[in-house]
């Protein structure tokens, strides 16, 4: 191993490349490096000009991916009903969609109750691959749901079968951005599903036009965003 003598007092973005970039000779990664006939730990790291304006600018780090998917931002999951076998049973209640998505053609929206997938209850024993289904889809697949109101009482209205094949999409994360003037205050409203860097550009666009509004106050709705980034 190597030992280093690092620089405290440096700001953070050269001190990271001096204690990192400065790892050379190693085995642990096994990648072998031709130029200088030595295998190197963290040999997939490499210098790249300063993004620091906006890490889209930089169409080689970050693109926008099409993704299967059936447009659905995530479901709240819970027991509805207790069996004495244990496999009780499990409804999902959809946090949201996205526009345009099959989920969104197919008349799926905020608050509707799944409890039926593909003609199959939702049980405790299969909706972590239920949920997988819907939320992770690796191919074109087609699902059919059974979706409905769920009263106070806990008895169900307006059952619907819905169907729905997933697509590739461009999933957008600013799914809304708008302003509202409240008791005088013009407030920002931002509804932001994941972070993805490759939709840098079109986050940083809706903060111009906040700016360009004069909003006093923003509102960063991450209610659903589960991280990362």
């Amino acid at each position: 191993y190597k030992a280093q003598t690092l620089d405290f007092s440096k700001a953070y973005q050269q001190f990271f490349e001096d204690g990192l970039l400065s790892l050379k000779t190693n085995t642990l990664d096994r990648r072998y490096n031709e130029a200088d006939k030595q295998y190197h730990l963290f040999s997939y790291i490499k210098e790249v000009p300063d993004y620091s304006s906006t890490r889209a600018t930089s169409s080689d780090l970050y693109k926008k991916e099409k993704e299967m998917s059936f447009g659905l931002i995530g479901f709240f999951a819970y027991i509805y009903k207790t069996a004495s076998d244990g496999n009780d049973y499990v409804r999902f209640m959809v946090r949201g969609v996205y526009p345009g998505s099959p989920a969104d053609k197919a008349g799926l929206s905020r608050g509707d109750f799944i409890q039926k997938l593909d003609g199959k209850d939702i049980r405790k024993s299969n909706y972590q691959e239920m949920y997988s289904a819907l939320m992770f889809p690796s191919t074109a697949a087609t699902h059919t749901v059974e979706s409905c109101y769920v009263n106070s009482d806990n008895t169900l209205s307006n059952p619907t079968t819905k169907t729905m094949t997933c697509e590739p999409l461009e999933l957008n994360p600013v799914l809304k951005a708008q302003v509202e003037t409240v008791s005088g205050h013009k407030v920002g409203y931002l509804f932001y599903t994941r972070f993805n860097g490759g939709y840098d550009q079109e986050l940083l666009d809706e903060l111009k036009k906040f700016k360009q509004e004069g909003i006093t106050d923003l509102v960063l709705d991450l209610r659903y965003n589960l991280g990362g980034h």
